[in-house]
């Protein structure tokens, strides 16, 4: 069984939880709010695409089904390992330039930092956290994706 990672938008106005919920829970864990005081939304198609594709030397294999699911296939090979994740978009309506929630599907979880830090380049800052563990961490434009991961990680 492998792992789900949520990605969310740092929002002051989302149906799904307030901003003051949102604060809350990222300080129980120890993260602050973003530096930029920006707010983030959720990517589109396009921008997911853009993301991936900006990342050198990864395959990427796009696909959807016939029950509104689009996804993204990647692979990245790094020396002697290659490193994988599948980027999941569910109610998918055919137009790419819509906002999109999409979550992780399994996979290397420094590979999906950096695709998530790759993504807050054009969406604002996102949240990405494990359903395993539901530890948050906090992903701006120009972080050091390494240096994100191992903070995550302790």
């Amino acid at each position: 069984m492998g792992v789900l990672y949520s990605l969310f938008p740092v929002t002051t106005s989302s149906p799904d939880y307030s901003f003051e919920e949102l604060s809350s829970w990222l300080m129980e864990h120890g993260v602050d709010l973003p530096r930029s005081k920006a707010t983030g939304r959720y990517p589109t198609v396009r921008e997911i695409r853009a993301a991936l594709e900006s990342i050198e030397h990864l395959t990427i294999g796009y696909d959807q089904d016939a029950y509104s699911s689009w996804w993204a296939t990647v692979s990245l090979v790094d020396g002697d390992d290659e490193k994988w994740t599948s980027v999941r978009v569910l109610h998918f309506d055919g137009d790419e330039d819509h906002s999109v929630d999409c979550y992780f599907e399994k996979g290397w979880s420094d590979l999906i930092v950096l695709i998530t830090e790759r993504l807050a380049r054009s969406c604002g800052p996102l949240i990405l956290t494990a359903h395993s563990d539901l530890v948050p961490v906090l992903i701006e434009a120009g972080m050091d994706p390494d240096e994100v991961w191992a903070r995550w990680l302790s």
